[in-house]
């Protein structure tokens, strides 16, 4: 019941607004961009031969649609729906990232995942955003190794900070990006899933970030903190406590078509959840120019998850991925791309090092 009070609220905050800002005049088909997106994952793998799983060959796919209506300059209500089944190499595979980080419950699952308030102040140099938002996308992202659909697939060079803190989804949240000058910016989110006990069982974002430019080459240096304040379990006398993290995200162009990219996250290990310790990943991404092909994109990563060893007291060596993709531009509105993706120290007594190839088909409109 509380949950839902929560949620009508969101929903009464934002009415308010839309009822101070609609301007009457404007015709409603001036005022509505829809935004859609599929991508198919295609993966097989090599070396996975083990008593309780075999290589295969399996499929992924997503689609989103996004209404986006303007209700006075600066000003929109959002909605997002989502589709998705499978999630390719990912449920065969047993590793603590997945291949396919676009990937869905095996059952076909369909929902309005978003639908939140956003509005712009000082010409655009703060955004709020209120409703039922994801806050994952506003922090920890990168230039290089953010888009799961046109860039890296695995999930550990998408977004490190998730595997650190569990990642809560779009729930009634608040979120603040500031950027007073183009050398800064800061983001502040809050968002509570349940309802329950808001001012204590929040999860928490705040990140600080630094924007500078070398010789015209542009660079994003991020920082930032995460707290949950839900129930997690001490290691040592099996009390509740927060769950914490700390990551750190990096982006550099080296020339006018290459950038390299470097991420961190570092979470609690005195806490009976946190089976990953932290994460690293670090790569290089460039375009397809020396092909004649500027709007191609390819790249090459390396990435290690650290095993707490305090909760993970076998084969936690820790596992380490290495990824390399081409993505082939059709045309404006749809692009394939070859991926291979290379796991070493799985969990597991055999067949620790296993390969995966894959294709992705992704189109936008």
């Amino acid at each position: 019941m509380k949950r839902k009070k929560v949620v009508w609220l969101y929903f009464v905050v934002c009415s308010l607004f839309f009822i101070s800002l609609a301007d009457a005049e404007a015709a409603w088909n001036d005022k509505i961009a829809l935004e859609f997106g599929i991508t198919g994952v295609l993966q097989s793998t090599a070396g996975n031969d083990t008593a309780s799983t075999d290589d295969q060959i399996d499929y992924g796919f997503s689609a989103d649609l996004t209404l986006i209506g303007e209700l006075a300059p600066g000003h929109s209500l959002n909605l997002v729906w989502e589709a998705g089944e499978g999630d390719a190499a990912g449920d065969n595979l047993g590793a603590r990232t997945t291949p396919n980080g676009d990937g869905a419950d095996s059952a076909l699952v369909t929902n309005v995942t978003q639908a939140f308030y956003e509005s712009e102040y000082l010409e655009g140099k703060l955004i709020l955003s209120v409703g039922k938002y994801d806050v994952h996308g506003i922090t920890d992202t990168n230039e290089y190794a953010n888009d799961e659909t046109s860039q890296f697939l695995n999930s550990l060079f998408i977004r490190s900070a998730g595997l650190s803190v569990p990642e809560i989804g779009a729930v009634p949240s608040v979120a603040i990006q500031v950027q007073p000058v183009d050398l800064l910016s800061f983001v502040y989110s809050y968002s509570n899933s349940d309802g329950e006990d808001v001012g204590n069982e929040a999860y928490q974002q705040v990140e600080l970030g630094i924007h500078p430019s070398f010789g015209g080459l542009s660079g994003n240096y991020r920082v930032g903190y995460v707290k949950h304040g839900a129930s997690y379990t001490d290691v040592v006398d099996g009390s509740a406590k927060d769950n914490t993290a700390l990551f750190v995200s990096v982006d550099q162009a080296i020339s006018s078509n290459t950038g390299v990219f470097f991420r961190y996250a570092k979470s609690d290990e005195n806490l009976v959840e946190n089976e990953i310790k932290s994460t690293t990943s670090f790569g290089l991404s460039s375009n397809g120019a020396m092909f004649g092909r500027q709007d191609d994109t390819m790249g090459i990563a390396y990435g290690k998850v650290e095993l707490n060893e305090k909760v993970v007291t076998s084969f936690n060596e820790g596992e380490k991925v290495v990824e390399a993709y081409y993505n082939y531009t059709v045309n404006e509105n749809m692009a394939i791309t070859i991926d291979a993706q290379s796991f070493q120290d799985l969990e597991r007594a055999d067949n620790r090092n296993v390969t995966v190839i894959g294709a992705r088909m992704n189109a936008a409109f």
